[in-house]
């Protein structure tokens, strides 16, 4: 098994270099570990608590206050002990619960990952080994961690009466080399906005989060292969042929270089997995890839025909 334990288990990033047909096994360990978490994860039922305390509190003080003229009537003993032991079951079913959400929030949560990040990259995987040779490897780095940790927190400011803090999570980082020679680089940051205010004269506390995708490409090509490579800047933006749904924020073409990035703010998943999507984040990534090979292309094809 290629994954480190003892290393993802501290930081939950995943660093290895691998060949792509043997990381499939250690997504598979990752995924059985967000499984367990999701499987006994609490749930909306932990608001069960409430009414669980709710009546334990008003059964406990309902026996304390009319204890001593219950047990004056004989009649009423079997009703008074029958409500103690009903007071003594739900404190103790509402004690249990409660440790069991501390065990859970402790030792589980943090397993329970985004697992279209994880889907993702075994996706890729598939993809990009077609068009590496049989001995090649990746390097990646996966960041599974809380994309609102406090390690990613950017800044705080204002938007109009919400208050804000800014997160940037750079969660992906994958790369290796191509048949040809061309190296490449893919990078996923997720962005997130975390808003809150107060509203009316009861102090109402609202909340809600914002979140979007810059999915970035890089290609280094040998430059004997492509040595006209950086006269194309001027054609690279109109070969960007990406989904709608995202947006071309930068593309550069030099003489060693080729990226690409692009913004997504809609709510991506994988198609491999889940066939409804209609936001499928690796068909971006390769339609990124065979724009910048459009670049190249294009390159050769003007170097040949000396123009």
């Amino acid at each position: 098994m290629s994954i480190k334990l003892l290393e993802f288990k501290r930081d939950l990033i995943y660093r290895d270099r691998v060949s792509p047909r043997d990381l499939p096994a250690s997504i598979e360990l990752i995924r059985k570990w967000d499984q367990k978490a999701k499987r006994i994860a609490p749930g909306n039922w932990k608001f069960a608590l409430i009414p669980l305390g709710i009546f334990s509190v008003w059964t406990l003080l309902f026996l304390i206050s009319g204890a001593p003229q219950t047990f004056a009537h004989r009649r009423s003993m079997i009703v008074a002990i029958g409500m103690i032991a009903v007071t003594i079951g739900v404190i103790a079913v509402t004690i249990g619960f409660s440790l069991y959400l501390l065990f859970y929030k402790l030792v589980f949560q943090k397993y329970n990952f985004s697992n279209r990040r994880y889907e993702l990259v075994e996706e890729l995987a598939k993809i990009l080994q077609r068009d590496m040779s049989s001995k090649a490897k990746i390097t990646l780095m996966l960041d599974l961690s809380a994309p609102m940790s406090s390690s990613k927190l950017l800044s705080k400011g204002s938007v109009g009466s919400w208050k804000v803090k800014y997160f940037e999570d750079p969660w992906l980082r994958l790369q290796g080399s191509f048949l040809d020679g061309t190296d490449f680089e893919i990078r996923l940051i997720d962005r997130h906005q975390l808003r809150w205010k107060y509203t009316g004269g009861k102090n109402k506390y609202k909340s809600k989060t914002k979140e979007a995708t810059l999915f970035s490409v890089q290609l280094s090509p040998t430059p004997e292969r492509y040595p006209d490579v950086a006269n194309q800047s001027n054609q690279a933006l109109n070969l960007m042929k990406l989904p709608e749904w995202v947006r071309v924020k930068k593309v550069l073409v030099k003489k060693n270089e080729l990226s690409v990035v692009a913004a997504a703010a809609a709510n991506w998943s994988v198609r491999s997995v889940d066939s409804s999507t209609p936001h499928n984040a690796a068909e971006v990534i390769v339609r990124m890839l065979l724009s910048l090979y459009q670049v190249l292309h294009l390159s050769k094809t003007v170097l040949n025909r000396g123009i």
